[in-house]
């Protein structure tokens, strides 16, 4: 195989690698921002039984 085509399959492969990482990320952030809504909801209904 020659130099500059491991060289392109190794850039692609990081380039995979970081965009996996960042939706893995941005998961990861609405499922903490639904979390808290969520709780928000929860205190303010709470609030208003009590």
């Amino acid at each position: 195989m020659s130099h500059k085509l491991k060289s392109s399959l190794y850039f692609a492969t990081l380039v995979l690698a970081l965009i996996s990482y960042y939706n893995m990320d941005q998961a990861k952030q609405n499922e903490e921002q639904k979390l808290v809504e969520n709780t928000l909801e929860q205190a303010s209904v709470s609030e208003v039984i009590n």
